[in-house]
């Protein structure tokens, strides 16, 4: 099974109140995998920065045994900025930064999705008042208006983050 793309976790954010059985059928399983996602971008991020301190002190090493080998006088300022400098630091420096980006994404969509589970529950109760005649109560309005903005929000931020990648 294909691992779904940020963008189509995105999608399924959205409610289509048509389909409540079904949007509640599917979100644990869209929940689980926007979690998998999350541990697995976490711990490519950790991995990553493991490799950039190795990867800075690989280059650390280099710069001092070149000093060395030039007979050249070098400070501990100077050897610093070199490391950070080459190219392979730099990679290294934009691999963990895309990777910390793509983390931020993933656990803000994650926490959209847990915010969707409570619009869900919303929806199924007042879906249930209203499917029993009963009238409705300050209450199952305020939970209506809280799931209608949620799911505005969810909307929204999926249209700005789309328009952002653009």
């Amino acid at each position: 099974m294909k691992e779904p793309t940020i963008k189509e976790l995105e999608d399924g954010l959205l409610i289509d109140e048509d389909e409540l059985m079904e949007m509640c059928a599917q979100h644990h399983i869209l929940y689980y995998k926007v979690a998998v996602k999350l541990a697995v971008l976490i711990s490519q991020r950790d991995a990553a920065k493991q490799e950039l301190s190795e990867i800075e002190a690989e280059e650390d090493g280099k710069q001092r045994r070149l000093a060395i080998k030039k007979d050249e006088k070098t400070t501990e300022t100077e050897i610093k900025q070199k490391v950070k400098t080459s190219k392979p630091v730099v990679d290294a420096v934009a691999t963990m930064l895309n990777l910390s980006e793509q983390v931020g994404k993933v656990s803000a969509l994650k926490e959209a999705y847990s915010k969707r589970s409570y619009s869900l529950s919303n929806m199924v109760d007042l879906h249930i008042r209203m499917y029993m005649g009963e009238t409705t109560t300050n209450r199952t309005e305020s939970n209506v208006r809280d799931a209608k903005a949620s799911s505005a929000r969810a909307q929204l931020s999926s249209r700005r983050r789309n328009q952002e990648e653009e």
